[in-house]
């Protein structure tokens, strides 16, 4: 019998995560944070509830939604507050507070923890985020590791990317681009839903997985040749000293989970929908 699965922030990552999910076979529930959201799910075949996590209170009927959950979900990012540090780590604490430590939780975290020292980086290594996001993730993943334990698995995705947030839009915008020199970490939408379906049928818990592209292009190299094939002019990069960078391992994911990426390379996605985007 499959599990009952709770998505908590069904958004750009969670919708196709949702329908890959009922396609398997699970049941599911869902959740926006705002009513007008949820007019545009309508359609979907699972139920949408509205339940906004605030620092205090959980607004909408939240045991109604964890009721018979054997997964929680947790896909909802940090707002982007001044004090975001804290806000993202006491919304959590209302979770925990509310939910049952024997129910299984997958918590959709960011490789922002980790920081920017010039070298790789995979699980084992302890997270020193330098960014406000980062620290508020960091601490969002303590607060429910020390309440789930062995029932919590955390996913660390790297920048998402997808056919509607296809990075060579930049330079159709003309935009002057960061960082030529720094190695890119990303992962593509297809492959995070499936990272996330391979931990639920795998049954993979108590566990910390990067979640990103094997190969890791120079931004310089990757939007220039994204150029070349757009016959568009080369990207113009800030002129800035070399900046710090990190190069997610995500080696973990692919022998864990015996998981092949759909896109280990970031360049070959650039290239492939660069027809959709002229």
């Amino acid at each position: 019998m499959k599990k009952n699965i709770s998505i908590l922030g069904v958004g750009w990552l969670g919708t196709p995560l949702a329908a890959n999910l009922i396609e398997k076979g699970y049941a599911l529930n869902g959740s926006v944070r705002y009513k007008n959201e949820r007019s545009t799910l309508h359609l979907h075949p699972y139920t949408i509830n509205v339940i906004s996590i605030e620092v205090d209170q959980i607004i909408g009927n939240w045991t109604e939604f964890i009721e018979n959950t054997a997964i929680l979900i947790i896909m909802f990012p940090p707002n982007t507050r001044k004090d975001i540090d804290q806000t993202y780590k006491q919304q959590m604490l209302q979770i925990v507070k509310q939910t049952s430590s024997s129910i299984k939780v997958i918590f959709v975290s960011s490789t922002s923890v980790y920081p920017n020292l010039n070298q790789m980086v995979n699980e084992e290594y302890l997270p020193k985020p330098s960014t406000a996001n980062g620290k508020s993730i960091y601490a969002a993943e303590q607060v429910l590791t020390a309440h789930f334990r062995d029932n919590l698995t955390v996913i660390r995705f790297a920048g998402l990317i997808g056919n509607d947030r296809h990075p060579t839009q930049f330079l159709k915008e003309k935009r002057v681009l960061k960082h030529p020199s720094v190695p890119v970490n990303v992962i593509h939408q297809e492959d995070a839903v499936a990272l996330i379906t391979k931990i639920i049928s795998k049954n993979i818990f108590g566990e910390i997985i990067n979640g990103c592209a094997e190969k890791h292009p120079l931004r310089r190299n990757l939007y220039s040749e994204a150029a070349r094939i757009l016959q568009l002019p080369s990207p113009i990069f800030n002129k800035q000293r070399s900046a710090a960078y990190k190069i997610v391992d995500s080696t973990k994911s692919r022998q864990l989970l015996s998981f092949a990426y759909q896109y280990p390379d970031p360049q070959v996605f650039f290239n492939e929908g660069i027809q959709t985007v002229k």
